[in-house]
């Protein structure tokens, strides 16, 4: 052709035996037989079965067709409360522990970490507990005041005074983890204070007479092997009657501190 310039393509010849080779013709596709399989070559068409629910198809040279099904990486293996995501060679479910254990770096397990119980002297969920009297969690009978006073230890007190009465209670809740516990609780003794009665998750811990005819302040009351689990443990306070001199039922609460011992 006058004046075409450019490269000339060279034909192609097509046999019918490519064609024929590369069609997908009923043949090949008879070589499925069940809903979900899929038709993928080797040196000719083969036939991958459906994979089981939840499988996803996954490249695998060892494979004839050059594919398998296989368990999805990165799947959710977590079935209850409380279950972490863990890894060994492919992700797997680390099942929760029991109420106080921690988890622990541990080489020997499929996931490196292992649920377990928390070394003696050692704290699962905390150490040396400062409560402030202010904060209760609820009261049972009676009205508490947070009353300011320099001479009492922190400077203050709470206290029931403004209208105690025989069988005041409240508490606080705290949290401790299993192990033996000391409780020192700072008060102040006055002409109009009554008998004050310590419990700790129901059990009766200490029994205080707060008289004293002249008012003294920083009173420790010390009680030492109390035997905890790791919960949310309920510390109360109740006055139960008083000193015959006594000319009420007050209780003056300066301080509440916790320690584990062992």
């Amino acid at each position: 052709m006058d004046g075409l310039i450019g490269n000339v393509i060279p034909k192609r010849e097509v046999t019918t035996e490519q064609i024929k080779d590369n069609a997908v013709t009923a043949d090949k596709l008879g070589v499925l037989t069940t809903k979900g399989d899929n038709l993928n070559f080797d040196t000719k068409h083969v036939r991958v079965p459906i994979g089981s629910n939840d499988k996803v198809l996954t490249a695998d040279s060892t494979e004839d067709a050059g594919v398998a099904w296989k368990a999805a990486q990165g799947g959710n293996p977590l079935t209850t409360k409380g279950d972490l995501f863990g890894y060994s060679t492919l992700a797997a479910r680390l099942p929760v522990g029991t109420a106080g254990q921690i988890l622990s770096v541990d080489a020997t397990e499929a996931t490196g970490l292992k649920w377990i119980e928390p070394p003696a002297g050692g704290s699962a969920s905390c150490g040396p507990l400062q409560i402030d009297p202010y904060i209760y969690n609820s009261i049972t009978q009676g009205t508490l005041t947070w009353t300011q006073s320099d001479s009492d230890y922190l400077n203050g007190n709470m206290n029931n005074d403004s209208a105690d009465a025989d069988g005041d209670e409240w508490d606080y809740a705290i949290e401790t983890s299993a192990g033996d516990w000391t409780l020192v609780v700072c008060m102040r003794k006055a002409a109009n204070a009554g008998i004050l009665e310590t419990y700790i998750s129901d059990d009766l811990v200490d029994t205080e007479d707060g008289y004293s005819a002249a008012t003294t302040y920083n009173n420790k009351i010390v009680t030492t092997s109390i035997t905890l689990l790791a919960e949310i443990t309920t510390l109360a306070f109740k006055i139960n009657s008083k000193h015959a001199s006594s000319s009420a039922y007050a209780a003056f609460i300066e301080s509440i501190t916790m320690w584990r011992t062992s």
